[in-house]
């Protein structure tokens, strides 16, 4: 299973999530005229440990969990639901549905107000920062 896999299960998996987004999870960006409220994700990056005798296997990936919706509320409220999400993974590493996790970290939180005047979808976005310690692929 790959990373990505893995975390938009672990998402979709979220009974809280879940009745909040109904699957609305996107590699990337939203789709064109989007139902809200709904997540994106993305790699920002994913170094590769490596010590003297070469690469050990490990990435420290981190992921910008992106959470979406037409009020200041509502997305204040789903990027809370998106940190119980993984809150358990930060206290006690382990699987992300089938994927080994060695650690989770939130490392940044930010909001933004995304003005579409043409297409008249204007939304607000709270992008969560993640840092995920794992295996390769």
């Amino acid at each position: 299973m790959l990373f990505h896999e893995a975390l938009r299960g672990h998402l979709m998996r979220d009974p809280v999530l879940h009745e909040a987004v109904s699957g609305r999870i996107y590699p990337l960006k939203l789709p064109p005229r989007p139902a809200f409220p709904a997540l994106s994700y993305f790699t920002v990056s994913a170094p590769r440990d490596y010590t003297h005798d070469g690469m050990s296997g490990l990435i420290e990936r981190r992921m910008q969990i992106s959470c979406w919706d037409l009020t200041y509320e509502g997305v204040k409220i789903l990027a809370d639901k998106v940190r119980r999400a993984f809150r358990a993974l930060e206290d006690q590493p382990g699987k992300m549905v089938d994927f080994d996790i060695a650690a989770v970290f939130l490392d940044d939180e930010t909001e933004f107000f995304e003005f579409d005047e043409v297409e008249h979808l204007s939304a607000y976005q709270v992008p969560l920062d993640y840092r995920f310690l794992h295996k390769e692929d």
